[in-house]
C-alpha cells in the first residue's frame, strides 16, 4: 500500500526539482543581463535558451537536404512537415520562453500577434504536407494510416485544428461563454503543448521509415537526428510545465 505513495511522493519531488532548476536558470540569465558579471549559470542560461533553436534549424536543414523538395512528390511531405513543427509552431511557442524568445524585450500582445501569425504558417504547412503524402499514396495505390507514424499524424493534424480553435478563444473570449481568460489561456498552453509533443513523435517515429533510414548510411547521424526531437521535446516540456506550476504555488 505504501509503494505507489512513495513512487507519487518520488515524482512529486522530481517534477519540484526539475521547476527550480529551470527557475535557477532563468533568474540567473536575467540577472546576467543586468550585471557585467555574469556567473555560470547566467552562461548556461543563454545556452540553454539557443539550444532548441539550434538543433531544429540543424534537423530542419538536413531534412530538407535529405530530402530535396521538388525531387518528388513525396519530397515536399518531410520538409513541409519539419518547416511546420520544428520551424514555425516551435519559434511560436518560444516567443513565450524567459529565455529562449527571440523577441523577449516585446510586450505580451505583441508576442501574441507573432504567436499566431507563425501558427498559421505552420497549420498551412502542417495540412499542405498531410494532403502531399495523401496524394502521394493515393497515386501510388497504397493503404492509408496503416503505420503508427500515418496514424498519430493523422490525429495530430486533426488537433492541430483544435488548437487552432483554442487560441481562438484566447483573442476572443467572448465567443467562449462563462470561463476566465487565464483558464482559456492555461488550457490552451497545456493542450498546444500536446499537440506540439505528438508531432514531435510522429517525426520521431518517421525517421524509422524505410525512406530515412535508406536516406542515412552513418550512425553517428542516426543518433544525433533521433536525439533533436527529444532535446526539443524536453525544452517545451520543461517550459510549458514550469509556467503551469508556477502559476498553481501563487
Amino acid at each position: 500500500m505504501s509503494s505507489p505513495s512513495k513512487a507519487k511522493r518520488k515524482l512529486r519531488d522530481g517534477v519540484n526539482d526539475v521547476a527550480s532548476l529551470w527557475n535557477s536558470v532563468v533568474d540567473s540569465h536575467k540577472t546576467g543581463l543586468s550585471q557585467p558579471k555574469q556567473s555560470n549559470l547566467g552562461i548556461a542560461g543563454r545556452l540553454l535558451g539557443v539550444l532548441p533553436h539550434l538543433v531544429a534549424f540543424a534537423f530542419t536543414a538536413y531534412i530538407v537536404w535529405i530530402a530535396r523538395p521538388g525531387s518528388s512528390l513525396f519530397s515536399w511531405h518531410p520538409t513541409l512537415m519539419c518547416l511546420s513543427f520544428l520551424v514555425f509552431m516551435l519559434e511560436a511557442i518560444l516567443l513565450f520562453s524567459p529565455i529562449s524568445s527571440v523577441i523577449s524585450g516585446i510586450d505580451y500582445f505583441t508576442k501574441r500577434q507573432w504567436h499566431w501569425i507563425l501558427q498559421a504558417c505552420s497549420v498551412v504547412s502542417a495540412l499542405t504536407g498531410f494532403a502531399v503524402i495523401t496524394t502521394n499514396k493515393y497515386m501510388a495505390d497504397k493503404q492509408h494510416y496503416t503505420s503508427w507514424h500515418g496514424l498519430l499524424g493523422l490525429i495530430v493534424c486533426g488537433a492541430v485544428n483544435i488548437s487552432v480553435c483554442g487560441g481562438i478563444s484566447v483573442m476572443y473570449p467572448a465567443v467562449v461563454f462563462n470561463m476566465p481568460v487565464m483558464i482559456l489561456r492555461r488550457l490552451h498552453a497545456i493542450f498546444g503543448a500536446i499537440v506540439f509533443l505528438g508531432g514531435m513523435v510522429t517525426i520521431w517515429l518517421g525517421l524509422c521509415s524505410t525512406w530515412f533510414t535508406n536516406n542515412v548510411h552513418h550512425d553517428a547521424i542516426l543518433a544525433a537526428c533521433f536525439a533533436c526531437p527529444l532535446l526539443v521535446m524536453l525544452h517545451i516540456t520543461v517550459q510549458v510545465g514550469q509556467k503551469i506550476f508556477r502559476r498553481r504555488a501563487r
